[in-house]
């Protein structure tokens, strides 16, 4: 009787580690998901910034010609 108890319980803790486990991984993957976002979020904006003086610098450029 005692085995199965001792065996219940294991397998009662491994079933409880493997879901601490999963819940951390999940929740890394959606912090690194929201990094992830924030981050193309902000190079998108440089790059229209970028772009944008582009543009002027080329209008510029026609002007000078």
């Amino acid at each position: 009787m005692e085995e199965m108890d001792s065996s219940s319980s294991s397998s009662f803790i491994h079933t409880m580690s493997e879901e601490i486990f999963w819940t951390r991984m999940l929740t890394m993957h959606r912090a690194w998901e929201e990094r992830l976002l924030e981050t193309e979020q902000r190079l998108e904006t440089k790059l229209n910034n970028l772009s944008k003086t582009l543009i002027r610098m080329e209008g510029m450029m026609e002007l000078d010609d």
